[in-house]
């Protein structure tokens, strides 16, 4: 699996809810995807903003963030009221842990699994952003959460991130494994690789050294930014 990520570049990506096929419950059909899509856009958001420290001085803040309802509107292009239900679906399915700084204090959100002997994936802060502006992300509101294609991309760029094997570079997995993680047919994959590559987040290749006589090899997603 892969190690944590360097401090500042990159997002930690808490792996084991994806190998444990949690994306599944994600469903981008159409009466699921709007929630589906904006728990995924909450997510990552609050993964962007995660105090992310080395081990050695990691504080009690680590893997929390306390955005406040305003600041996800900007992040994600998410109404106020998407982001509500968004964050009550990452709670039931124990992503996040939610606190409270203080009497009427601004929420702070504890993501799951993101302690010292973790698993992570990683994620570029950069290329999600699209530029220096921190405080929207381009790549989140740019994506809609009533087309499937955009919901089932972020459900492949968790993978993707998730699964991503540094010495290839990139992750290999094929349509079959990438189904059965992210319950995504194959058809539906096709459209959503669209959508990262039309974002400049993912570039595919088919190593030679991967090709099993009779079979499909699996391809390699380069995950661009790592």
């Amino acid at each position: 699996m892969p190690t944590s990520p360097s401090e500042g570049r990159f997002a930690r990506l808490p792996n084991k809810w994806i190998y444990d096929d949690g994306l599944r419950a994600f469903s981008a059909t159409a009466r699921s995807r709007g929630v589906a899509g904006a728990a995924l856009k909450v997510l990552i958001a609050l993964l962007l903003k995660a105090e992310n420290k080395s081990v050695a001085s990691a504080g009690p803040g680590q893997g929390t963030a306390s955005p406040t309802y305003s600041q996800l509107e900007d992040l994600t292009g998410l109404s106020k009221a998407s982001i509500s239900a968004a964050v009550k679906r990452l709670a039931e399915r124990g992503l996040v842990t939610i606190s409270q700084e203080g009497q009427g204090g601004r929420n702070r959100y504890h993501l799951r699994d993101y302690g010292a002997d973790d698993t992570f994936g990683r994620m570029s802060v950069s290329r999600l952003f699209g530029g220096p502006n921190t405080e929207r992300c381009r790549f989140l509101t740019e994506l809609s959460v009533r087309n499937e294609a955009d919901v089932n991309a972020l459900k492949l760029y968790l993978l993707f991130c998730a699964v991503y094997d540094r010495k290839r570079q990139g992750a290999l997995i094929s349509y079959n494994t990438i189904w059965q993680m992210t319950g995504i047919v194959e058809g539906k994959i096709r459209r959503a690789l669209s959508v990262l590559y039309e974002h400049g987040l993912v570039r595919v290749t088919t190593p030679e050294a991967a090709a099993i006589e009779g079979q499909n090899p699996p391809n390699l997603y380069k995950v661009l930014g790592i």
